[in-house]
């Protein structure tokens, strides 16, 4: 397992332990080939940059979620929202041998279902929220 499998799952548990999230999604996890139903929180894979400083690794992670709800109102996909931003903030610090030194969100994009969009349990509401982590090793090279 590599560090960035680490990252990731500490950010998928942070976001399956919260009650808040817990209560709202059926389905928190990493993208697969098959997407669950509605309601769900998906982790896209994170984009990677180097954020090495004079005697220690770093990176620079852009994580993105994925939600989505079925419903006649937005109102339960702005709660998903607000429960997974809840839940990032309180991640946990250090992961392995590396420390999350920042978690900054980016942006919030949400997307309403097409007019004829509807299915059996209404449309379906989706979002991406989009993140900025740093981490940087906890040991000096």
């Amino acid at each position: 397992m590599t560090f960035f499998t680490d990252i990731e799952t500490a950010l998928v548990d942070a976001l399956a332990q919260s009650h808040g999230v817990a209560a709202l999604a059926n389905h928190v996890g990493r993208r697969s080939a098959r997407l669950p139903s509605a309601p769900y929180v998906i982790v896209e894979p994170l984009r990677i940059r180097d954020w090495s400083v004079k005697d220690r690794s770093g990176h620079e992670l852009r994580l993105s979620l994925a939600l989505a709800v079925q419903g006649d109102t937005p109102e339960p996909l702005h709660a998903l929202i607000d429960a997974a931003h809840r839940a990032l903030a309180g991640r946990p610090s250090f992961v392995g041998g590396w420390q999350l030194v920042t978690l900054v969100p980016l942006g919030t994009r949400t997307l309403a279902p097409p007019a004829r969009g509807d299915t059996a349990h209404g449309p379906l509401w989706q979002a991406a929220m989009d993140y900025r982590l740093r981490i940087i090793a906890t040991q000096p090279e």
